[in-house]
């Protein structure tokens, strides 16, 4: 499962195992959860990985170091005096950021001492679930995200665009017309048309300019062939189920003149046919 997906489900209180089966260090990775996070798993044990220990580390902001000596205790045994030595300056400079050697700094003060300053931290409680019941918890998340009527945050729109992407998604129940057509800019998902209608195909091109060029003047826009195909290709959708009158569309006369010249568009409905003859002669309707 993508990383996006993994980062959502955590933060529902899920931990998603990449394996089905037990592993035979998941009382261990538990034990970790619990002492480095105080994580406590309420279920879904047998799929803890060692793995998830830095997948955790990395959302929760907390640093977990690795062994200093990787190759313990052969690698210590090799070092002379002097090199020891040298390790333990370096270690102790680095981990602590003084550079003072003096009485009370001493590198092996109390274990005890350096821990007593720790906060105590709220447990909190998590389930380890496996892909299969993952992808069953983000269909209901991006189907309440989809339906809602406020506009999403960044990080919420990247994982219900990446899903868009990926699956075949209802979008029927859009609850925002600016989300619809925001999907259908970045996915060109031609599913996502059925919510649009021709009222909507100015601001589709004004999102793709600026999405894709970084412009927001649409009378001046340059398209390239990729994207002319496209808007055609959504033109001709949209006019297969919205007979409407012309008149709905002098608001924004300029701006219709502007995309038919940009996509060189030939007329194959009595609508169109107006439109580009009006655009054509630069009249207003």
């Amino acid at each position: 499962m993508k990383q996006i997906y993994k980062e959502q489900l955590f933060q529902e209180k899920f931990i998603v195992s990449d394996i089905d089966n037990s592993t035979e260090n998941a009382f261990e990775v538990v034990f970790s959860f619990a002492a480095l996070f105080n994580i406590r798993i309420t279920s879904g044990e047998k799929l803890a990985q060692i793995e998830m220990i830095r997948f955790v580390s990395e959302q929760l902001g907390v640093d977990v170091p690795e062994s200093y000596y990787r190759n313990f205790p052969a690698s210590v045994k090799s070092l002379s005096s002097d090199e020891m030595l040298f390790v333990q300056l370096y270690r102790y400079s680095k981990t602590h950021g003084l550079n003072l050697f003096e009485e009370g700094n001493s590198f092996f003060e109390s274990f005890l001492d350096k821990t007593a300053f720790r906060e105590k931290n709220v447990i909190q409680d998590y389930a380890i679930i496996s892909e299969r019941e993952a992808k069953v918890k983000i269909d209901n998340i991006v189907a309440d995200l989809i339906q809602c009527p406020t506009p999403l945050t960044d990080k919420q729109y990247t994982m219900v665009l990446e899903y868009v992407r990926d699956y075949d998604v209802d979008v029927s129940n859009c609850g925002s017309k600016d989300l619809a057509i925001r999907l259908l800019a970045d996915s060109r998902n031609m599913k996502l048309i059925s919510f649009l209608s021709m009222q909507d195909m100015i601001p589709l091109v004004e999102e793709i300019n600026y999405r894709s060029y970084g412009a927001d003047d649409i009378k001046r826009m340059n398209l390239r062939n990729p994207d002319k195909k496209f808007i055609s290709e959504v033109l001709d959708k949209l006019l297969e189920n919205n007979r409407c009158g012309i008149e709905k569309y002098c608001d924004k006369m300029l701006s219709w003149t502007s995309l038919l010249r940009q996509l060189g568009y030939r007329a194959s409905d009595d609508l169109m046919y107006a439109l580009v003859a009006c655009c054509n002669c630069n009249e207003k309707c």
